[in-house]
């Protein structure tokens, strides 16, 4: 038994390294940081929410290298449903010829991987971090008080450092609360349409709401905090609230910063990282904008309804190949949903602890 156990243990450790490994000279020699694909908010992608090459659909892990390939042999024709991220990662060619060297290995080898997630990488962080910080700095004295009672059990926690942990947590249960599709030709919002179960955006929200207004635990109601700094900027991610037929703009793809991606990956990550990856740069930039009147419109239905109709409006969609007037057009406009973003995230707190 012990020799069994410190097997498995340095196959483990033996496994993590190589994945890292791998990643790096196979992103030296081949990639450049560029956007990848991945299954995105839909749960009915198999790839289980996690990222990819763009170009060889069949892989389905949130990173680079060896662990971006273990995935392989789960029926993956629906993963062009993804969204994407920058990440380090070989060429399409590279990730697909060794993803079928890789599927070989064995299933003792696929499950270690699978059960040490050293390479993993967030996607769409910087957003929601700009958004947490933002929100943060416009609290009252008294939801100050208690947002920090309850970060309070986690020491260092910040409403930036826990806006990503819906993400990290996210699994085939809560995916579909980070998302409300409506259909193309109308973005007025229909529950029995586009939410009949409450298992979507505006149904996740107000749940936690209730349970921050309730007399929960305080581990409980923190966790309700971090679904709903989370999912605020989900709301105002113009692309969550987008069209039913192409999956919030997963399923329409672009050529951006000369690599292979989709218009939702784009929103999430594309326009923010070609200005910068850094949160401050970004709070700095951002926190002395003026807010625009409809700031104080915190009525979450009519605040999807205006997502949506970011999406509606001439020109959201590029051109196949994303170009600079593109970006100088709508990066303005991502800029103002990080500020409404925030800014409602303040009023939200503010009022549920006046």
């Amino acid at each position: 038994m012990p020799r069994l156990v410190t097997f498995i243990a340095a196959t483990l450790v033996g496994t993590a390294i190589s994945c890292l490994l791998l990643s790096v000279v196979a992103g030296r020699r081949l990639g450049e940081w560029e956007i990848g694909c991945g299954c995105g908010h839909h749960p009915d992608c198999p790839c289980m929410g996690m990222e990819t090459p763009q170009a060889c659909p069949t892989l389905g892990s949130k990173s680079s290298g060896l662990c971006a390939l273990v995935a392989l042999g789960k029926d993956s024709t629906n993963c062009r449903s993804i969204s994407t991220t920058s990440v380090r990662s070989p060429t399409p060619r590279m990730g697909c010829h060794l993803g079928i060297a890789i599927s070989r290995l064995g299933q003792l080898l696929v499950i270690s991987v699978l059960m040490f997630p050293p390479c993993a990488f967030a996607w769409g962080a910087t957003g929601h971090q700009v958004i947490g910080a933002l929100a943060e700095k416009q609290l009252t004295a008294n939801a100050r008080v208690q947002v920090q009672t309850l970060l309070a059990s986690e020491a260092g926690s910040t409403l930036a450092s826990i806006s990503t942990w819906a993400d990290e947590r996210k699994n085939s249960t809560t995916a579909r609360w980070h998302f409300l599709n409506f259909p193309r030709t109308s973005c007025n919002y229909d529950q029995a349409r586009d939410c009949p179960d409450g298992n979507c955006l505006l149904g996740a929200i107000d749940r936690q709401l209730n349970i921050l207004k309730s007399d929960a635990t305080d581990l409980q109601r923190l966790q309700a905090l971090k679904y709903l700094v989370h999912f605020i900027g989900d709301l105002h991610q113009p692309l969550h609230l987008g069209y039913l037929d192409d999956r919030g703009g997963n399923q329409y793809q672009i050529q951006a910063y000369k690599r292979g991606s989709n218009l939702h990956a784009l929103w999430d990550s594309g326009l923010i990282k070609f200005v910068s990856d850094d949160t401050k740069v970004w709070v700095d930039r951002l926190f002395t904008r003026p807010l625009p009147a409809r700031v104080n419109l915190i009525d979450l239905v009519r605040v999807a309804e205006e997502s949506c109709r970011v999406v509606a409006t001439p020109g959201f969609y590029p051109d196949r190949k994303v170009e600079a007037p593109y970006v100088d057009r709508w990066t303005p406009v991502l800029e103002q949903q990080l500020v409404l973003a925030g800014a409602r995230l303040t009023r939200i707190l503010n009022r549920l602890w006046p």
